[in-house]
């Protein structure tokens, strides 16, 4: 028994090394029920010493969150100047596209209009060879006709002076002929240079072409993918700065203690919500007058706003609409919904109240049950259903008298 009691029951082992140090320095190694209250206030001292070192590293988490917000809005700074020079640079190579393919139709249309007239121009500069071919043909016979009669000395009677001069006039009429066809010649090859120039003008421009359609898919490519990382930022900044505001309000806790809902500044209100605070604040607009900027006095601003800083709201919307109390009090609430992050339609009705224009109010109230009363009713559509003969029936007893 003593041996099971030594193997199963409470020992010195089962505490921690304070502990078993305190036991051997009070020497109760045998006796280790005494240490358990002591390890129990021990282990609650940690645990508190641990939560406190939770809360004081809590309390600063929203500073890290400002660090952390501050720090996103510069990145999300510089990813929106890189989006932003990347969409500029894509729309830049969409133009060159463009205008290159642009380039490349009109050289098309050029060119297949130049196309008859290239092959005219072939056509007559063979012609032309063919000409000057005979020209230099004829040119070396005649000369070597007058080669020879001079060397056989033909020269002498008035029939052979009559051929040589002949033959003279024919030779020179040759050589200015020759001039003229190899002038045209040059023409027309020029002329053939410059419409192949602009056939491999054309296939420079589709070289180029093709290269900028590369870059146009590539900077469309980067710019998808800035602009997507752009997203991701935003939707981290928001996020980080929704956790912020959850952490530095004072109702959170509150709010989380008694199930309440959590909304965000940034969470937008319902568009018949909106439009119903619209409403009222038009109509308080209307019935304030020269109250408003008591109104503006009075209205709750979050984050809060001096009265250094109400006041210059109020003489910049005295000096800009001078005149017309009726825009200046929709300004003010205006400027009031603006500022104020948590705008809601209890706030001005507490700011009414405190500037002790509660007559406004009621005449809303009537105004708003004199409205609900006139409202007709939805009319229903009337259905007639055709009448069914009642059927007699015979009514079986068990008894009969």
């Amino acid at each position: 028994m003593a041996d099971k009691f030594e193997k199963d029951g409470l020992g010195v082992q089962h505490f921690d090394f304070s502990m078993k140090e305190l036991a051997e320095r009070l020497r109760i190694d045998q006796s280790p029920i005494a240490l358990v209250f002591t390890a129990a206030c021990h282990s609650m001292r940690n645990a508190c010493q641990g939560l406190q070192l939770w809360i004081d590293a809590d309390s600063n988490y929203a500073e890290y969150l400002q660090y952390d917000i501050t720090e996103m809005e510069k990145k999300k700074e510089t990813q929106a100047r890189l989006c932003r020079d990347l969409h500029l640079k894509a729309s830049n190579n969409e133009f060159a596209v463009k205008s290159l393919k642009r380039n490349v139709d009109e050289c098309d249309q050029q060119l297949r209009r130049l196309k008859p007239k290239e092959l005219l121009l072939k056509t007559e500069e063979r012609k032309l060879r063919e000409q000057n071919k005979d020209v230099l043909v004829d040119l070396d016979i005649k000369q070597y006709r007058k080669l020879e009669m001079q060397i056989k000395g033909s020269l002498t009677d008035r029939d052979g002076i009559e051929r040589f001069e002949r033959l003279n006039s024919e030779i020179l009429e040759l050589k200015n002929r020759k001039p003229a066809i190899e002038r045209r010649i040059t023409d027309l090859e020029r002329k053939q240079t410059w419409i192949s120039g602009r056939a491999s003008f054309k296939n420079q421009k589709e070289a180029k072409l093709e290269q900028a359609i590369l870059d146009l898919r590539q900077s469309r490519r980067l710019a998808r993918k800035a602009q997507v990382e752009l997203e991701r930022q935003e939707a981290c900044l928001a996020k980080l700065k929704e956790i912020h505001l959850l952490k530095t309000t004072p109702e959170t806790l509150k709010k989380i203690f008694h199930n309440m809902p959590l909304h965000s500044k940034y969470t937008q209100p319902s568009n018949k919500q909106k439009d119903r605070f619209d409403k009222f604040c038009r109509k308080v607009a209307q019935e304030i007058d020269g109250d408003w900027a008591r109104l503006y006095r009075a209205l709750p601003f979050y984050p809060i706003r001096g009265q250094e800083t109400i006041a210059s709201d109020i003489d910049d919307i005295t000096s800009r609409f001078l005149r017309n109390t009726d825009e200046q009090a929709q300004q003010a609430l205006t400027r009031w919904r603006r500022w104020h992050t948590r705008a809601c339609a209890k706030d001005l009705r507490d700011a009414l109240l405190m500037i002790r224009r509660k007559d406004i109010l009621d005449k809303l109230e009537r105004n708003n049950q004199e409205d609900t009363s006139t409202v007709s009713p939805k009319m229903h559509r009337v259905v007639h259903f055709p009448k069914i003969a009642n059927r007699v029936r015979k009514k079986n007893h068990y008894l009969h008298f």
